[in-house]
């Protein structure tokens, strides 16, 4: 599990910003290994129960309905017709996965659904887990993650309200033969859209505070 050589077709700038450091991988390696996870993992070892995950939809309804209006209309059609979105709460417990019906059903034979957790307790290393342990967008290679549960590029990001506060994360799963650079900008632009229509929630000038 070593970080991969530069490819053609990705920018100088994808590596050194937005991919995890040697160490910042060989530590989340170090993490699951000693939370005994297993490598041959093939699926996620946490679902949220019924009550749990009603409960979380109810907590997080304004991101959940920010971010459907923006992605819905993009997730299964050009490009991303064969890409995942998936929208995590701040605990990385999955509220919604945005696909084509065929790669949603696919994505749930592989134990991936909402409620799903993505911690590296859960699935090992991961996008989502990186991009809540560094704060900052993160894009993971498909053999770079701890389990073999994961064998595409993942990309993700923490969502933040205009104050900072982290509202929960976003990622993109898409094929490896697909450009980076791209689906990074792509995930640029959602976050971008999703915080913007959250400025439109401030109650008062000055005042940060989201009313949700």
């Amino acid at each position: 599990m070593s970080v991969f050589p530069k490819e053609p077709g990705l920018m100088t700038e994808d590596y050194h910003i937005y991919l995890c450091s040697t160490m910042e991988l060989k530590a989340s390696y170090a993490r699951c290994c000693s939370l005994g996870m297993p490598v041959d993992l093939a699926k996620p070892q946490k679902n949220l129960v019924k009550a749990s995950f009603a409960h979380r939809l109810a907590t997080n309804s304004l991101l959940l309905a920010l971010t459907e209006q923006i992605i819905t209309p993009v997730c299964c059609t050009g490009p991303q017709k064969n890409y995942i979105f998936i929208l995590c709460d701040p605990e990385l417990a999955a509220l919604k996965i945005f696909a084509a019906p065929d790669i949603l059903a696919t994505a749930e034979k592989d134990g991936v659904s909402p409620g799903t957790v993505f911690t590296e307790e859960s699935c090992g290393t991961n996008a989502l887990a990186l991009a809540r342990e560094h704060n900052r967008l993160v894009a993971i290679r498909g053999e770079q993650h701890y389990c073999k549960l994961f064998k595409k590029w993942l990309v993700a990001s923490p969502v933040k309200d205009p104050g900072g506060k982290i509202l929960g994360h976003l990622d993109i799963s898409m094929p490896a033969d697909k450009e980076l650079g791209l689906t990074v900008a792509l995930l640029k632009t959602l976050l971008t859209s999703i915080e913007r229509e959250f400025l439109l929630w401030v109650r008062l000038p000055g005042d940060t505070r989201i009313p949700y």
